[in-house]
C-alpha cells in the first residue's frame, strides 16, 4: 500500500483508489492496508489484486467527520514511528562511531 499527493504514474498492474465527495482518501487507505487484501489475489502467473473482486467488497465507513479524526490520528503516529525511527538512526550512528573510536 502506498499514499500519494498529486500526480502519480502507475504501471497496469497497480490498483489506484480516490474517495468520493462522502469519504476521505486518507482513511481509506488505513482502511483498506488493515484488510488483508492478498486474499483478493488472482491465482496466475502474474498474481495481483483481482479489482472485480475489491469492487464487491462491501464496508461500514463512519461519516466522513469521524474518517477525518481517524486519519487524523493514523496520520499522527505515522509522524511519531518516523521520528522515533529517525532518533534510533541516529543513535545507532553514534553507537557504530563510538565502538569504532575504543576499539583501536
Amino acid at each position: 500500500m502506498n499514499y500519494f499527493i498529486g500526480k502519480a504514474y502507475f504501471t497496469e498492474h497497480a490498483v489506484a483508489v480516490e474517495a468520493d465527495e462522502n469519504n476521505n482518501t486518507r482513511f481509506m487507505y488505513y482502511m483498506l492496508d488493515t484488510m488483508n487484501l492478498g486474499q483478493y489475489s488472482d491465482q496466475s502467473a502474474q498474481p495481483g489484486l483481482a479489482v472485480n473482486k475489491l469492487i464487491k467488497l462491501e464496508n461500514m465507513f463512519p461519516k466522513k467527520e469521524e474518517q477525518i479524526k481517524i486519519e487524523n490520528y493514523f496520520q499522527s503516529i505515522d509522524h511519531l514511528i518516523t521520528l522515533h525511527q529517525s532518533k534510533l538512526k541516529s543513535l545507532k550512528f553514534i553507537y557504530t562511531f563510538f565502538l569504532g573510536n575504543s576499539v583501536s
